[in-house]
């Protein structure tokens, strides 16, 4: 009913390069359909501080998602600067994969039937 697109890139593996730097490595993006919300109130506040208009929470379906997406993968969804039809641009334009994407899964938090996620804007 309020879904909007967003893509969604899981982390294959992190490995250290000569530099002892830390490379992440994702598959391509998969498309879903998701309500997502900006986080706002007090208590978004207290846990994320002054980076609370950077963050987005969505709840989707524990049974069908659980170990589908988990922390540190890394998203595409649409904001106040980046529309819903900028989303596939974004994706072809890129040479490895996860590098045009404005958020990263921050926390999976299974519930009951449901699963919570909070996406942390990428600066």
């Amino acid at each position: 009913m309020f879904e909007k697109k967003l893509y969604i890139a899981k982390r294959l593996k992190v490995e250290s390069n000569e530099n002892g730097i830390d490379v992440e490595y994702f598959e391509k993006p998969k498309l879903y359909n998701f309500n997502y919300q900006p986080v706002s109130g007090y208590l978004g506040l207290q846990q994320y501080g002054e980076e609370i208009g950077n963050v987005y929470r969505m709840f989707i379906d524990k049974a069908l998602y659980q170990g589908k997406i988990k922390v540190g993968d890394r998203a595409y969804l649409s904001n106040g600067e980046i529309t819903e039809s900028d989303l596939e641009q974004l994706i072809q334009n890129e040479k490895d994969f996860g590098d045009n994407a404005n958020y990263k899964i921050e926390l999976v938090l299974p519930q009951n039937f449901k699963m919570q996620i909070d996406l942390i804007k990428i600066k």
